[in-house]
């Protein structure tokens, strides 16, 4: 570029100069002219005739020395031009150069952050990986605890067996004793009516362990009754107090049904309002809930507490402990709520009753988010008289349901 420039200046200064000399050059000739004209007229052939060689040799010299200029001028104005032209490329070259520099720099950037990412989320990979194991050993250190709670509560359920049949051992040994002076033939008809008598059935349905059949039970205040026990759907020791699985058992029932039960035990069935009373208020219960809807998903509700009142508060649902599972809690509207059926109206809304809208006999507000007692449909509906739990799938009907109780831990403390 430098000597581009050097060049430029020197093609200017010849040009220059020789437009200086010519200029001089044509005033002396006009000087010399004019005074040969003025004081030599006579000496003016002969000045011509001897000045003429020699300006003419001058003349021609600096003619051709100025064409030779004139051409290395225009050469130097070809080797400009072409120089400009190269130095028009070099700058689209360098801007293209610039760039492409930007555009590295930018994907450099790019990439020093998208491994600065990579390490991130590797990083956040890892202690998740940590994380999950943690909660995979706290899991089956869970799991470990809850089945030793289930082997205690079966042993406290056999010790308090065991005591019953001792004091019924110890009741028998004092009658044996009273009637020592019967004849033998006696004796043998009496201990059988007493062995008839102070049969012992178990409270709940522990014993039963992980087996589902059904089995008799005898709590406080009740004679003894059949129960389904269950240790499929959420571990051993529950009992059914409630199933739906199809349309066979119509589950708009009045009060007087729904304080005794009804249907099937091996099937649709409602256990009774007055025995689950009794149950519940032997000893602290836990509720479980197990909901499937018509695409086979299946979710659960789990309360660490559960039990009802008497007959004379309606069968309030007196007690609903914490929630856990992943169905939501839809029965926290139903805390402290009255039982209703459509002959006995014991809900908070005014203007109609709730068992009658809903087709169910429930512990109902105004009304509520569940109703697990409504109308059985054979496909998924969209129905507030169906089967549903709002909080999983709001109205759309379900396909089955069943509600299990089991003696809480606390129960064998205290026992």
């Amino acid at each position: 570029m430098r000597a581009f420039l050097r060049a430029s200046l020197d093609i200017e200064m010849y040009r220059y100069l020789c437009a200086v000399f010519f200029t001089i050059l044509i005033l002396f000739l006009s000087v010399a002219a004019t005074s040969a004209s003025e004081d030599h007229w006579d000496d003016q052939a002969r000045i011509e005739k001897e000045c003429a060689p020699y300006c003419l040799k001058v003349f021609l010299w600096n003619t051709v020395n100025m064409n030779q200029k004139i051409e290395a001028c225009d050469k130097k104005n070809e080797q400009m031009a072409a120089l400009q032209s190269q130095l028009a490329v070099s700058k689209v070259k360098e801007t293209m150069y610039e760039k492409t520099i930007r555009e590295k720099n930018v994907h450099c950037k790019s990439e020093e952050q998208l491994y600065a990412d990579v390490s991130s989320i590797k990083h956040k990979i890892d202690n998740m990986a940590a994380q999950t194991q943690s909660e995979s050993k706290l899991l089956q250190i869970l799991k470990q605890l809850e089945d030793y709670r289930v082997t205690l509560e079966l042993k406290n359920e056999q010790i308090r067996s065991l005591e019953t049949k001792l004091q019924i051992s110890e009741y028998l040994l004092e009658n044996c004793k009273a009637n020592f002076t019967a004849s033998p033939a006696d004796l043998m008809i009496m201990d059988s009516k007493r062995e008839a008598d102070h049969k012992v059935f178990e409270t709940s349905c522990l014993q039963a362990g992980n087996s589902s059949d059904i089995r008799e039970i005898q709590v406080p205040g009740a004679e003894a009754f059949r129960v389904p026990c269950d240790g499929r759907i959420a571990g051993p020791g529950w009992m059914v107090i409630q199933r739906r699985v199809d349309k066979s058992v119509d589950f708009n029932r009045g009060w007087a049904e729904y304080r005794t039960g009804f249907g099937d035990l091996e099937g649709n069935f409602f256990i009774g309002l007055e025995k689950l009373y009794r149950m519940t208020n032997s000893q602290p219960h836990e509720l479980y809930i197990y909901l499937e809807n018509f695409e086979n998903e299946i979710r659960f509700a789990r309360y660490d507490n559960f039990s009802i009142a008497s007959e004379e508060d309606a069968y309030q649902l007196k007690v609903l402990g914490k929630y856990s599972g992943d169905a939501g809690d839809a029965l926290m509207l139903n805390r402290n709520m009255k039982f209703t059926t459509f002959d006995r109206d014991n809900d908070k809304r005014d203007f109609d009753n709730c068992a009658i809208e809903r087709h169910s006999g429930w512990w109902y507000s105004q009304c509520a988010r569940s109703n697990l007692n409504g109308r059985y449909f054979e496909r998924e509906l969209d129905k507030w008289e169906g089967i549903w739990w709002w909080n999983w799938q709001e109205t759309r009907t379900l396909k089955s349901v069943q509600m299990l109780i089991r003696p809480t831990i606390n129960s064998t403390e205290t026992n």
